[in-house]
């Protein structure tokens, strides 16, 4: 697990949510062009958390359908499993400056 602190929350679209056993899982999608999933689990809202520190798992995931900007490719992931305690080893802006981006998004801005 890291710390990560939430330091913006405008670049992430939320797309569903969803029932589990540990309560309501909401799904965010990154703004283009960057590849990257966010999930909060227990309920967690990701506006609620702007400015505080959480515990996250930072992976990647394979981009599943309805989850994914580009379905099949590999994408950074975040899963948020609730506020935490300490100091943040990173912030989540730049885990999405460091995540995959699509290059025709890229190249259509230019």
């Amino acid at each position: 697990m890291t710390i990560l602190l939430i330091d913006q929350t405008d670049a992430w679209q939320h797309l569903s949510t969803l029932q589990a056993s540990d309560g309501e899982r909401r799904y965010y999608l990154a703004a283009a062009p960057f590849r990257a999933l966010l999930v909060c689990r227990a309920g967690l809202r990701l506006a609620d958390l702007r400015g505080q520190a959480v515990d996250a798992l930072l992976g990647w995931d394979r981009g599943d359908p309805g989850f994914a900007r580009t379905p099949g490719q590999t994408q950074t992931k975040i899963t948020i499993f609730g506020r935490a305690r300490g100091a943040p080893a990173r912030r989540l802006s730049a885990v999405l400056r460091d995540a995959p981006q699509d290059m025709k998004e890229i190249d259509a801005s230019h």
